[in-house]
């Protein structure tokens, strides 16, 4: 079967993790993997060039560094001569299940005949996202200099199909960045006269705080309330100022601007604000009507290409907080949320907890 993706890494001082990448790659068939070292100096490029004898599908490429991300990486892609081109990080893991899917992704492929893919990236135990992961060779490119994302070449036009959130990619980071790398290479943007978009304001907010500089909660406001960028970056730089903003009242303006951004009021925010009725107001039946809100919410079934930090919100949460608040004005209902919550998560903590009370 003749190959038709290629993977794409680039990678400086790899070594920790790049035995667990490399035994990875060994297992795909008929996928070819451009890998591009941008100046390791531990050891990294001799390990591949040390596996790489026994496997004539891994290609190695050296790369001089210029501090933008998206070079370096169509850098990787010009050295692709295959139809579609999938990225990794150094530090991903890809699991069984997701390799046997990579090497049928022919077929895969030519039932969808989509330009994109977007799989899940899970990020930790309760955190993950959808990102665009596997992609038309010659209708994509990599712009921005730090927090690079793909774009379409020319403005094209392009189809798109998500795969299945069983066959992911798992973001697991070993080594730690270089210490105000990312804020540099914003700096050196300024310093240049390059001008942020959109995507690239909201990202240098994070980074400010992200570093603890003060100016990050006017600069991530800005972004929120002024800033014309996408619903889901919005969101994030909410999720930040609400864990900076102090005031009670103050956080739960932020939440109220949060549920008005994107198809619909995510429920974490909508569980914020029945916490500050609960705790804060001990109006328990408004907190009741915004943990219900929460609970009937589908957010996670509209495949979501935002980071959703912690899916307790989406999961368990209100339901504990409803069958909690409602033990003091309605038991039957209190007893139903419970009823619902160990039949949905038997293993909880909290839910074992309020065995106690309602058994």
């Amino acid at each position: 079967m003749s190959n038709i993706l290629t993977i794409t890494i680039i990678c400086k001082d790899e070594i920790s993790v790049m035995g667990r990448l490399l035994n990875n790659l060994s297992k795909l068939n008929n996928i070819q993997v451009v890998i591009l070292d941008t100046g390791s100096t531990d050891g990294t490029v001799e390990a591949i060039k040390e596996f790489s004898k026994n496997s004539a599908n891994i290609k190695l490429a050296e790369y001089k560094w210029n501090d933008s991300f998206a070079d370096a990486r169509n850098a990787a892609l010009a050295l692709v001569d295959t139809e579609y081109s999938m990225w990794l990080d150094c530090d991903d893991i890809i699991y069984d299940d997701t390799i046997e899917f990579l090497n049928n992704i022919h077929s895969y492929i030519y039932q969808n005949k989509a330009d994109l893919y977007r799989m899940y990236y899970k990020l930790g135990p309760n955190s993950g996202m959808y990102r665009e992961r596997i992609f038309k060779t010659d209708k994509f490119k990599w712009v921005g200099d730090i927090h690079e994302v793909l774009d379409e070449l020319n403005g094209a036009k392009y189809t798109e199909a998500t795969i299945s959130e069983k066959y992911f990619i798992h973001h697991s980071k070993i080594k730690v960045n270089e210490p105000g790398r990312n804020l540099r290479i914003f700096e050196q943007m300024i310093a240049k006269g390059k001008p942020f978009n959109e995507r690239e304001k909201v990202y240098y907010a994070k980074e400010l705080y992200y570093n603890g500089l003060s100016e990050a909660y006017d600069k991530l406001k800005d972004c929120v309330y002024n800033g014309n960028s996408w619903f889901g970056d919005k969101l994030a730089c909410c999720e930040i100022l609400y864990k900076l903003e102090k005031d009670q009242d103050k956080k739960i303006d932020i939440c109220m601007k949060a549920i008005t951004l994107g198809p619909s009021p995510r429920p974490d925010f909508l569980c914020y604000i029945g916490d500050y009725f609960y705790l804060v107001k001990k109006n328990l039946s408004q907190a009741e009507a915004w943990y219900r809100y929460a609970y009937e919410s589908n957010y996670l079934k509209q495949s979501t290409q935002e980071i959703i930090t912690d899916n307790k919100y989406y999961t368990w949460y209100p339901l504990i907080q409803l069958s909690v608040v409602c033990w003091y004005i309605d038991r039957e209902k209190a007893n139903e949320y419970y009823r619902i919550s160990k039949e949905l998560y038997p293993d909880n903590k909290y839910v074992k907890m309020n065995s106690k009370y309602f058994n």
